[in-house]
């Protein structure tokens, strides 16, 4: 009975003393180490190379697309009805490929 009761004051002495002790808490940034790891930066170039070529012909599209509208926007007035709603279709048409382009990159990216 006395070896009972002295196991349970040792264990409550131990327990208070672990209780009394400070709590840390730790941070992990994880996006610093994703940044910074060799791997990572390997990866991310590996990536660029890769979607160099589509994202210079959208940017190449894009580019395309807002000299179209200016000269349309400058021409528009001269231009018979029938040429105007014709340029405004194909501007609009690239409009929609470029966006196309872009959503299925971003989507292969991903």
């Amino acid at each position: 009975m006395i070896r009972g009761i002295l196991v349970v004051g040792a264990l409550t002495v131990i327990a208070s003393g672990a209780a009394a002790q400070e709590t840390k808490v730790g941070y992990v940034d994880t996006r610093r180490i994703e940044s910074e790891s060799v791997p990572f930066v390997r990866a991310m170039d590996a990536l660029k190379k890769e979607f160099a070529p589509r994202e210079k012909q959208i940017v190449d599209l894009q580019k395309q697309i807002s000299a179209d509208k200016e000269r349309f926007e400058k021409e528009r007035d001269k231009l018979p009805a029938a040429e105007a709603q014709s340029r405004a279709n194909a501007i609009t048409a690239m409009m929609r490929k470029s966006d196309q382009m872009a959503y299925a990159m971003a989507d292969d990216l991903d």
